[in-house]
């Protein structure tokens, strides 16, 4: 193994669309073509750590004596989870003892490299530095998002942490992956989701799930926890209940195929301030799960499909047999929901008024350069067949022209027990309902010769501009958009050009539930003792800035800075003080950290 190397490409994942689980065994495959993009190559046998010399761990050969040393368990922390692997089933209640989890573990030697290895195949298509990466840690940087992940061998696990504003999408996609590969190498391996308590107690996920939904009080040893408290501790990774009533935008995917490309897209929703509905597959258990993401895709003010050659090929299956897929359900629901809009004006009709917020359906069309060889039987040399509009749309063609009855069956009931309407009819048949994709406005990502970093950039602005316009239009009350492909974004996208220069304007502040993230709390400690709160908070939740973690990642990269400060809208003299108390923190906390040891990038 010592001579072997790792491919890692930083470049986005392929779409394959939908959060259907439907999707048919995919065989891995690989092709030379695109070098052109960015990669790094890593070797297979990485250093042992990251932040400590490689003279300390010489006589080190196993991962999880090193961890040992280095990644204790350190008790409760925000936005942090453990994924812990076992053989045989050891949960007896809500909680378990720190050495009781450890005790009941195993934890294969290269596991975490192995699992390292697959979540890097997907997190460094959006990454916006270089990520630090070793055999027992590894830190990703992506847009304002910094995912952590530490092999504990303390509780017979991977830490995952997440500086996000909101972590909990992407918590459940980190954990999907990490569970999937160490499943693809151990098959009898099994995992659990645990949520760090204190420094000798873990809670099992799924518990603090449930008693967060029925609104239960929760034991944890002797200790009885009422509803409002697990929300304090854990909000950030619990749903809020009964669904949120409002979401921006809707993105539909299969999660199998196209996780790595969400997970480079939600980051850069997210710093555009928009929500977004990412992932179905953790609705609240005990739903209806159809119905709960048809009623999200209603409560969204934007829909967007993710339409590849890969994701027309799965729904051919259906010419076969008859199932309810749920890429095409979800599909059905966005385009007969903008029909029922365009109809009433926008406005609803009886009690569906505050069910159907939907005024536009964007489809985001994209080509081989985004197909997941990992996850596919094709290649991504046969998917470049596909790489025009034209030819997608003859795709579409081969599609069966019939109902899938039990697809339609599932959309019907969400009309008739959710909405109390009258179902749509007639029922579109599978091509049609594809084939009504490609005659609105889409974004287009089907070059591939465009650098896909820029494709995602491109991508995420075109969709918060239809969002800020799907808004406007909510708010006077006029119908969805009925345009067709001539006005929106039908081009395929070229990388960003710089807008012409605009009078600044003072950015409006909206508040924390409007602008989708809310301040960590020594955040705005600080903000407020440096009397710099009034004067920044609106351009800082305009970025998406909510602690000192994106804060550093946005000026690192230079979205934030002081004459960044002023374009948003902010004075002159906040925008240096602000920079200059930054500076001033960031130099305290490398100081306070240096015992440490310094990080580097293991490239």
């Amino acid at each position: 193994m010592e001579s072997t190397k790792l491919e890692l490409q930083l470049v986005p994942a392929r779409a394959n669309s939908g959060h259907g689980d439907n999707d048919a065994s995919q065989s891995k495959g690989n092709s030379p073509e695109h070098q052109q993009h960015q990669q790094y190559l890593v070797p297979a046998i990485l250093p042992m750590t990251i932040r400590h010399s490689s003279s300390t761990m010489e006589s080190v050969t196993l991962s999880t004596t090193a961890a040992q040393q280095v990644n204790p368990y350190l008790g409760f922390e925000e936005k942090t989870a453990y994924v812990t692997f076992r053989l045989k089933q050891f949960k007896t209640e809500a909680s378990v003892r720190v050495e009781d989890a450890q005790h009941a573990s195993f934890l294969p030697e290269g596991l975490f490299t192995v699992v390292l290895a697959h979540v890097m195949t997907h997190a460094q298509h959006g990454a916006s530095q270089q990520p630090k990466l070793s055999r027992t840690h590894a830190v990703c940087f992506m847009e304002s998002t910094k995912l952590e992940l530490q092999l504990v061998p303390a509780v017979g696990g991977i830490k995952m942490k997440i500086r996000s504003a909101q972590p909990r999408a992407m918590l459940h996609m980190l954990h999907t992956m990490i569970s999937e590969a160490a499943r693809e190498r151990y098959p009898e391996l099994k995992s659990s989701l645990l949520l760090p308590y204190d420094d000798k107690t873990l809670l099992f996920f799924e518990d603090v799930l449930h008693h967060h939904k029925s609104k239960q009080d929760m034991w944890v040893d002797e200790q009885l926890l009422p509803p409002d408290d697990l929300v304090a501790k854990y909000g950030r990774l619990l749903p809020v209940l009964g669904l949120q009533d409002k979401y921006d935008v809707f993105i539909s995917y299969r999660q199998r195929a196209s996780s790595g490309l969400v997970m480079a897209l939600h980051p850069r929703l997210e710093q555009r301030n928009l929500v977004a509905f990412l992932d179905a597959n953790n609705l609240e258990t005990g739903l209806n799960f159809k119905l709960s993401f048809m009623t999200a895709i209603g409560l969204s003010l934007v829909a967007c499909p993710i339409v590849s050659a890969a994701t027309i090929m799965q729904m051919r299956q259906l010419q076969h047999s008859d199932y309810c897929d749920n890429v095409l359900l979800e599909w059905m629901t966005m385009l007969a929901l903008h029909e029922h809009q365009r109809k009433h004006g926008g406005r609803g009709e009886g009690e569906a008024t505050d069910l159907i917020r939907l005024r536009r359906v964007v489809p985001v069309i994209v080509g081989s350069a985004w197909h997941n060889v990992n996850d596919s039987s094709m290649s991504r040399a046969e998917m470049s067949e596909y790489d025009s509009f034209d030819a997608m749309k003859r795709l579409a063609m081969t599609l069966p022209d019939a109902v899938s009855k039990q697809t339609a069956a599932a959309l019907d009931q969400y009309f008739t027990q959710v909405l109390h309407l009258p179902p749509p009819r007639p029922h579109k048949s599978v091509r049609e309902a594809v084939w009504s994709l490609f005659d609105i406005d889409a974004v287009t990502a089907l070059d591939a010769g465009v650098d896909r970093t820029s494709q995602l950039r491109d991508i995420a602005e075109k969709v918060r501009r239809v969002v800020v316009s799907a808004r406007s239009e909510e708010q006077t009350g006029r119908g969805p958009a009925t345009a067709r492909r001539s006005t929106q974004f039908s081009q395929p996208i070229q990388p960003s050009e710089p807008a012409a220069p605009q009078p600044p304007q003072a950015p409006q502040s909206p508040s924390p539930q409007e602008a989708g993230i809310v301040f960590d709390a020594e955040f705005e400690e600080w903000l407020s003792t440096n009397k710099l709160l009034p004067h920044v908070q609106g351009a800082l939740h305009q970025v998406g800035a909510a602690d000192f973690d994106m804060l550093t990642v946005l000026v690192d990269t230079g979205v934030v800075g002081a004459d960044k400060l002023q374009e948003m809208g902010v004075r002159a003299g906040p925008a240096h003080l602000f920079m200059q108390r930054f500076d001033e923190h960031r130099a305290a906390a490398d100081v306070q950290n240096k015992e440490g040891g310094g990080c580097c990038a293991l490239m």
